[in-house]
């Protein structure tokens, strides 16, 4: 099921069309997006902000679609205007899907996890 859902980037409204996931897409989803943040929150990867990125232009790619009225040729916006426009698609599909509690819960989870692991100090 699509969702249709709308922005507003500068002065220009932007319509989003949103995938709603199946349960097991959302879960999965929630937990990626947990690890790749935690990923990136503690550094414990070289290269984990660029996986971050790549994972949300990858969810952004399969689940997202942006309708822009009145615009012929949507390339000439500019990197400052895309990089909005994407920053808040991406928040419309978390908040869409409801992943905003799993993600949390994962978070906690992992963290626990690397608690529980660390030497003590």
């Amino acid at each position: 099921m699509w969702i249709e859902s709308s922005v507003t980037v500068g002065d220009r409204p932007v319509g989003l069309n949103i995938e709603r996931l199946d349960d097991d897409g959302r879960e999965k989803t929630a937990a990626v997006l947990a690890w790749l943040t935690l990923e990136v929150l503690t550094g414990a990867t070289p290269h984990a902000m660029s996986m971050w990125h790549d994972y949300a232009a990858e969810i952004l790619r399969q689940h997202v679609s942006f309708v822009i009225a009145d615009q012929a040729d949507p390339e000439h916006l500019g990197s400052a205007w895309w990089s909005e426009a994407v920053g808040y698609a991406l928040v419309e599909f978390v908040r869409h899907n409801e992943l905003a509690r799993s993600i949390t819960r994962h978070l906690e989870t992992m963290r626990g996890a690397r608690v529980g692991v660390l030497p003590e100090s």
